[in-house]
């Protein structure tokens, strides 16, 4: 099997923050009542569309108020805690169209 040398593709990022005074959980119900509670499948809305027009109409509803829509959650809390680590962390991945990725994190301790 042939294998290729990994390549270094340098880019230029901004990491943006906002620190709040809501707790983890009120942050969290902001967020998915903005994108939405359940992911999307886009690739079922793909198989599903005989158009381009009819993949817009069942994708379109999915949209929230900022443009973005929910694709996938990743809730890391459940599983961290078991390597002693007290927080609540949660990968939220959205698209608007592009992928970006959302991380949300509350140390525990800090109440």
């Amino acid at each position: 099997m042939p294998t290729s040398d990994p390549r270094e593709i340098r880019f230029e990022g901004v990491r943006v923050r906002y620190d709040s005074a809501k707790s983890y959980d009120e942050l969290v119900a902001a967020l998915l009542a903005d994108i939405g509670e359940r992911p999307i499948s886009l690739d079922e809305l793909a198989t599903s569309s005989t158009s381009w027009e009819s993949y817009q109409q069942q994708v379109e509803p999915h949209v929230g108020p900022s443009g973005f829509m929910l694709f996938k959650l990743f809730d890391h809390g459940a599983w961290i805690t078991t390597a002693g680590i007290q927080r609540k962390v949660l990968s939220v991945i959205l698209g608007n169209p592009l992928i970006a990725i959302t991380m949300l994190r509350h140390d525990v301790a800090a109440g």
